[in-house]
């Protein structure tokens, strides 16, 4: 089942077999209602003091022509996020790659976790982003092996975007894939709930 969740009670080899094979794991309630509240109430503190040209966030722009906030670099400059790269849970589902990973920090300290804010109705900017790859445009062969954590402090529904996935897509080729032609695939969907986190491989098509 590509739409297979685990949880951390979960056999470590399954999640493992699932992960080297699709190239993501969804993984449910891994934080709890408190710190997910925590993380949120951070969130919503960054997105206040956003300003665009910062050069820590991204703007885009929606159908009414609104600039609106799409993503805040520099969330590791608050406390309670900056400890879900450290968190002994998080530590466990990176252990399950194949590959010797470690926890990235960006140029600047308060870079390597970033908060996206989803929003329907954009028309510019990378709020709700179609097919893609982190590692498209030439980056495979400066950050791969990359595995990408997402948790998730609100819920995920198709009118926010929720994420979806290719399974396998991380070992081939695969050329543009156009989110609305009727042919293109529909993917693993996950619809997340705050505390669910979601990992998947930078070669991953989602």
């Amino acid at each position: 089942d590509v739409n297979q969740s685990f949880t951390l009670e979960s056999d470590l080899e399954d999640m493992a077999h699932f992960l080297r094979g699709a190239g993501y794991l969804f993984v449910r309630g891994v934080f709890s209602h408190e710190e997910t509240a925590r993380f949120r109430e951070e969130a919503l503190s960054l997105r206040a003091e956003a300003v665009k040209g910062d050069k820590l966030s991204w703007w885009g722009k929606n159908a009414a022509g609104e600039e609106i906030l799409c993503r805040v670099t520099r969330a590791a400059s608050k406390p309670q996020l900056a400890t879900i790269p450290s968190d002994p849970r998080m530590l466990k589902l990176k252990d399950l790659s194949d590959y010797e990973l470690a926890h990235r920090a960006r140029a600047s300290a308060e870079e390597g976790v970033s908060v996206i804010y989803k929003h329907p109705n954009m028309t510019e900017g990378l709020s709700d982003i179609p097919w893609h790859r982190d590692c498209g445009m030439g980056g495979h062969s400066v950050m791969c092996p990359v595995l990408i954590a997402s948790v998730s402090l609100t819920p995920s529904e198709p009118e926010t975007g929720e994420l979806k996935m290719l399974p396998g897509s991380w070992t081939g080729t695969l050329g543009y894939l156009d989110p609305n032609d009727p042919k293109a695939p529909r993917g693993a969907q996950f619809a997340a709930r705050p505390g669910d986190v979601s990992l998947h491989y930078g070669d991953v098509m989602h």
